[in-house]
């Protein structure tokens, strides 16, 4: 996912220094199993940003504020969605996790008992 912030294209990865970047400003680990409020999913979309911007070497700087104004000059609600619709993605790839359909269809199948 690529976002354009600040004049600037920021190619989107999801890597350990978001999930830092994410506990240095919330002060908690990130639970992507109770990621319940919108505030949650703006902190965490600003950290993949920012830790974006770094892994890519860009000269990038954004407050929390400028964000918030990011977000609510371009229909914010519709970025948080396709940022978390991606991040879902994502971590499907690498880690097979938010996919319990597959992990029921490799349980054993219960059978009929044979009748006598």
């Amino acid at each position: 996912m690529k976002i354009t912030i600040k004049g600037q294209e920021i190619e989107l990865c999801y890597t350990m220094r978001m999930m830092i970047i994410f506990e240095n400003i919330t002060g908690h680990s990130v639970d992507f199993n109770n990621m319940t409020s919108i505030n949650q999913a703006t902190t965490l979309f600003l950290a993949c940003i920012i830790a974006s911007a770094k892994k890519a070497k860009l000269n990038f700087d954004i407050t929390f504020d400028e964000f918030m104004d990011f977000l609510d000059e371009n229909n914010g609600y519709a970025m948080i969605n396709e940022f978390a619709i991606w991040l879902a993605g994502e971590l499907e790839a690498k880690y097979g996790l938010l996919k319990k359909e597959d992990k029921e269809d490799e349980l054993p199948k219960k059978t009929k008992k044979a009748e006598n």
